[in-house]
């Protein structure tokens, strides 16, 4: 190693110090990487979409909320770009970046399963659920935002 005090060629202090750089963290930039994915696949399926005019022709109906994605997850037969976008949009980080859209609206994801029984064989089998819904009444007293 060097001591401060000796004289040590250039070209092995450079190699010293470009050697204790830290270095970059894999999981740091693909994960950097994945939160930049999202956010642009985010921007442009929003950009795409007409939500304001789809909740005021909701409102002018007499609804006071919409569901906006509810797929079929129990047919068994979702094609790639519907498996795709239910990957997106069951993402973690759908909501909150809905939220910032709309910050006056109640924006809710919600997954959940059902065990129904077949009424001809009786066999028992359980279907997936999921959508996302979004409301502008007003809120009841006692109700809570989830």
């Amino acid at each position: 190693m060097m001591n401060d005090g000796e004289w040590v060629p250039m070209d092995v202090k450079y190699f010293f110090l470009e050697t204790n750089k830290k270095k970059p963290n894999l999981r740091d930039e693909l994960l950097k990487e994945n939160e930049e994915a999202y956010q642009r696949w985010f921007d442009r399926w929003f950009r795409h979409r007409h939500f304001t005019d789809e909740f005021k022709n909701a409102a002018m109906q007499g609804y006071t909320g919409t569901i906006i994605y509810n797929p079929d997850l129990n047919n068994g037969r979702l094609t790639d770009d519907e498996k795709y976008l239910y990957h997106r949009i069951s993402d973690e980080r759908f909501v909150p970046l809905m939220r910032e859209k709309f910050p006056d609206l109640t924006i809710k994801a919600k997954k959940w399963k059902k065990k129904h029984t077949q009424w001809i064989t009786n066999i028992p089998y359980t279907k997936k659920y999921f959508q996302v819904s979004v409301s502008w009444a007003k809120a009841k007293s006692g109700d809570t935002d989830d």
